[in-house]
């Protein structure tokens, strides 16, 4: 009986299974490169929704708060003068007080629509009083429409009127001072 010796061969891979094994690996690491994308495009997305929603809920708060802590100031103390309230479809001038870390006091206010290119900018600034100014409302309402994004939800604010500021002898009926 003789024994049949295989050559000594060496164990390795072919060239095209060594194709097929780099080939397979690029269409894995393309697939979770696409997936890692799509997942940073989506945090990205998400982290500027959540940016957009504060700076919404915090300009709503600082709109509320003031609104809703205006005075009824008159001009030079004056009881013929009208209480300070200016309000029109674009526009919003009002007095109320800011707490003491931002300056303390009483302040001129108006929030209004400026034109910036193809849209427009909402903005708020102290300003010098309006002497158009008319009796307070009993409500104001704001709805704001952002250009890229879906609207605010509308502001509603009852003013709270401190009587005794400006006002010696207020008439909550005829919400003036007599």
């Amino acid at each position: 009986m003789t024994r049949r010796v295989l050559p000594n061969r060496e164990h390795g891979f072919t060239l095209i299974e060594l194709s097929i094994a780099l080939v397979l690996l690029a269409l894995m690491a393309s697939v979770l490169y696409g997936s890692l994308s799509l997942a940073g495009m989506s945090w990205d997305r998400g982290e500027a929704k959540a940016q957009q929603t504060s700076e919404m809920r915090l300009t709503e708060d600082f709109l509320r708060r003031t609104l809703t802590s205006q005075h009824p100031l008159r001009f030079q103390k004056v009881l013929e003068k009208p209480l300070y309230f200016l309000g029109t479809g674009n526009s919003l001038a009002y007095a109320a007080a800011l707490p003491g870390r931002v300056g303390a006091g009483i302040y001129y206010f108006k929030i209004g629509l400026v034109p910036n290119g193809d849209s427009s900018r909402l903005t708020l600034s102290r300003v010098i009083p309006d002497y158009a100014a008319t009796s307070l409302p009993d409500l104001i309402r704001m709805d704001v429409k952002a250009a890229n994004s879906a609207a605010w939800p509308t502001l509603v604010v009852e003013p709270r009127l401190a009587l005794q500021v400006g006002c010696l002898n207020w008439n909550p009926a005829a919400r003036r001072c007599s």
